[in-house]
């Protein structure tokens, strides 16, 4: 992995003032033309976000993911997710599966992958299908700290940055965007999904938790959409919202869902990895293909694509 210095690819960014608006970089600070305003770049990383600037829940999704014991242990840890239990890597193993059937799709393209935590799904895309440049951010500053050493065995060129996924500061509508459960952190997901079909990005990819009658009940009962560790009530995607969106924008859309089950929950059925789990895993993957036809599931994996107007 290369990490590339944010001066090196200040061109694609712009400030928050505009779209189409040029920074420059002077004295470790990307600087606006146009109101000049300045953002720090900190240990090669261009920071968008101001934790001052922030609303209460975003405020307390940035604490939720700032860590007071930043050791180098702690990042190692961080960073190999992918050795952690196997129930936890199986439903990566086949979310990531799905969403690469998308990606894909792309020729020879960098990517952008916002909201990208320390790396680690990041990570799993990359071993997989390669992208000659990356873009990845977090609103945590810490988290984009983490993402070079969860990278560092792939043969990429990476820039990092923090940004607020309501505030993206990437200029070039043909640059594809990731985001991988992350969009259900924000305040209204389907707000923050809109200012990104509304700027026009051609390519949308996403993996997020989806709301049904079924998910919705379990909800009632403490079984889904509880509050997280940073005290945030994470959101469901509505796949009739999403369709509204897309007709509303100019994009068509391809998804997949699929089953998973909290595995706290899971646990109570199944205490520990073995056969019984292997056999349990299966059932819910069978049904999950069985469920297909009619996007019925609790992830849902899509890829936007913005229509070619004649």
């Amino acid at each position: 992995m290369t990490t590339l210095h944010p001066e090196q690819v200040i061109a694609q960014f712009s400030c928050s003032c505009a779209p189409d608006s040029t920074l420059c970089v002077e004295h470790e600070q990307a600087v606006c033309q146009q109101c000049g305003r300045r953002y720090p770049i900190r240990d090669g990383i261009l920071e968008f976000v101001d934790p001052a600037g922030l609303d209460d829940e975003k405020a307390r999704e940035l604490a939720g993911n700032s860590y007071t014991k930043f050791t180098p242990e702690f990042i190692r840890k961080m960073a190999s997710k992918d050795s952690w239990g196997a129930y936890h890597c199986h439903f990566h193993d086949l979310k990531i599966r799905h969403l690469l059937r998308y990606l894909n799709r792309l020729g020879d393209t960098p990517l952008a992958s916002l909201g990208s935590g320390s790396g680690f799904e990041l990570k799993m895309i990359l071993k997989q299908r390669h992208f000659r440049r990356v873009f990845s951010s977090d609103l945590s500053y810490q988290n984009v700290q983490i993402v070079p050493y969860s990278l560092e065995a792939v043969n990429t060129e990476v820039c990092l940055f923090t940004s607020d996924l309501d505030a993206c500061p990437l200029k070039d509508r043909e640059l594809p965007i990731l985001i991988y459960e992350a969009l259900h952190h924000t305040p209204d997901m389907h707000a923050t999904l809109e200012r990104l079909l509304r700027y026009g990005y051609t390519n949308i990819f996403f993996v997020e938790p989806t709301g049904n009658w079924l998910v919705r009940a379990l909800a009632r009962l403490g079984l889904a959409q509880r509050v997280e560790y940073s005290g945030v009530k994470p959101g469901l995607l509505r796949l009739d919202r999403l369709r509204q969106l897309c007709r509303e924008y100019g994009y068509q859309a391809s998804i997949t869902a699929v089953l998973e089950f909290p595995e706290d929950y899971f646990r109570k059925i199944c205490p520990k990895d073995g056969a019984w789990q292997s056999f349990l895993l299966g059932c819910m993957d069978l049904m999950s293909l069985l469920l297909r036809p009619f996007n019925f599931g609790y992830m849902t994996i899509g890829h936007l694509r913005k229509r070619v107007v004649p």
